[in-house]
């Protein structure tokens, strides 16, 4: 007699097929990140709901020869539940979106604002991947001290607009009357004591 083969477990009733592209979540997003750091690779993550014709026009960009094996596509799938701390993370407000980055700085991702089309977005990914300049970090205002926040307070109206300044600013206004040399002390506007 022949032994009898087990027989093979069905496969799962709810299976599906791999997507086109990878998919990120924001459990695996740093990984992502740091790995395409570490190859200097541009990313092009798309935002969509599962199935959006968007990731499989990602996914047709990602066949073409010159982005192959230059380019990292991805898809984060918009209500996995998996997506929620990414899109607080990049204020994405409207689905489906393209965040992408440069090869020279593949960690700084920006919302692509074109039309979510084919030629628009391989125009997109050709300069990014040609893309040598890294992001210059936002320029932070100098906030204005002694001088210059008299000026402002003032806005060049003389004493009058100086107190009218001051009242209206929001933080601490310290007020010196000096009697210069040659001249009156400076007049108070009417209805302030």
């Amino acid at each position: 007699p022949q032994p009898l083969s087990e027989p093979k477990p069905p496969p799962p009733p709810h299976a599906e097929p791999p997507g086109p592209l990878p998919v990120v979540t924001s459990q695996t997003f740093a990984k992502y990140i740091s790995d395409s750091v570490r190859m200097k690779r541009p990313v092009v993550l798309v935002f969509a709901t599962k199935g959006h014709h968007l990731v499989a026009t990602c996914a047709k960009l990602q066949k073409k020869e010159e982005f192959k094996d230059a380019v990292r596509f991805a898809t984060v799938v918009v209500g996995s539940g998996q997506e929620r701390q990414l899109m607080a993370k990049y204020q994405i407000r409207k689905v489906p979106c393209v965040m992408m980055s440069t090869k020279a700085d593949p960690a700084t991702l920006r919302l692509f604002d074109g039309k979510l089309e084919e030629r628009y977005l391989e125009k997109s990914v050709e300069l990014a991947l040609r893309s040598t300049v890294k992001a210059q970090p936002k320029a932070v205002p100098k906030k204005p001290t002694g001088v210059e926040l008299v000026a402002q307070l003032s806005k060049d109206a003389g004493p009058d607009g100086f107190f009218e300044g001051c009242l209206q600013h929001q933080g601490i206004c310290i007020v010196a009357l000096i009697r210069g040399q040659g001249g009156p002390p400076p007049t108070r506007p009417s209805g302030h004591k």
